[in-house]
């Protein structure tokens, strides 16, 4: 609904608040569950969860959605008119690639192996819990900044940041101390943050209303599709090469697909490219 709300030169300072008020949210809905759950117990934070759904259902039952609706379609029909709106924008069906390769292979890689690494040289499940919260924290001043940083080349920016994630499983690669672990994944969680916030603002801006919730669900399904399929072929990859040379593979794919992504057209502003002069003339 942002898109509906805000003009297009607001977008990415629209979409930083809103994603900096959930990361927000998250930090203190983990804080107050772990307190109900110790001073009252674990039935009364499941009630107290289900109230906050109702009473966050509520909020929205009247607000106005003037987004165009395709009634009487079916899903699959909204699904063909996602992936034909991606065809249409190759640097849309680019960028959603790259993603869904860095969750498959850094993402998977560092959350799958961190809990072992932590436990075997970090110190523990209190440095697994600390190195978490450190990508959280990360995030924060991400979405600060994107949302406050104009770039000529949004599209550049946000993938040279975004390879930045690299660090991730780099850092669980390399015989690093604990501050230095937490620091990777603090900047891990900055580049994230800053490239969702230019990358949702893209979409929003170039995809049209009547498709980009189409859009949208299919960025999210190819993403979070791939992540389960990382987590499985985390296992075998370890126990083939190793766990060192696993993440080392890892973080070098992260940065390699983030540059090279950059070669199609119309990634570098995250917009359709210009024509060029003969499709002028024609």
């Amino acid at each position: 609904m942002v898109p509906t709300l805000l003009p297009g030169d607001m977008l990415e300072r629209g979409n930083a608040l809103v994603s900096a008020a959930q990361r927000s949210a998250a930090v203190l809905g983990a804080l107050a569950g772990a307190a109900v759950v110790t001073f009252v117990g674990p039935r009364a934070a499941l009630f107290a969860a289900g109230a906050v759904f109702v009473i966050s259902g509520l909020t929205v039952l009247r607000l106005n959605d003037n987004t165009p609706t395709s009634l009487g379609r079916s899903m699959l029909a909204d699904a063909a008119a996602g992936v034909q709106a991606m065809r249409e924008r190759p640097w849309v069906l680019a960028v959603m690639s790259t993603a869904s390769v860095h969750l498959m292979t850094g993402a998977a890689a560092a959350l799958t192996l961190l809990p072992l690494i932590a436990r075997d040289r970090l110190g523990g499940d209190l440095a697994y819990g600390a190195v978490l919260a450190a990508m959280a924290i990360g995030a924060l001043p991400g979405l600060v900044l994107a949302g406050r940083w104009r770039p000529k080349a949004k599209g550049t920016a946000s993938m040279c940041v975004l390879s930045g994630y690299a660090l991730v499983p780099l850092s669980l690669a390399l015989p690093l101390p604990l501050p230095a672990v937490m620091a990777c994944f603090a900047i891990g969680g900055f580049a994230v943050e800053f490239f969702f916030v230019y990358w949702l603002s893209a979409l929003q801006r170039n995809i049209p209303g009547d498709v980009l919730g189409k859009v949208l669900a299919l960025d999210q399904l190819g993403a979070f599709a791939l992540l389960p399929v990382g987590y499985l072929l985390v296992g075998p990859v370890v126990a083939a090469i190793g766990t060192t040379p696993t993440l080392l593979g890892a973080a070098a794919v992260v940065a390699a697909t983030s540059a090279l992504c950059l070669a199609i057209p119309g990634v570098a502003h995250f917009a359709d490219p210009a024509p060029t002069l003969e499709r002028a003339h024609d």
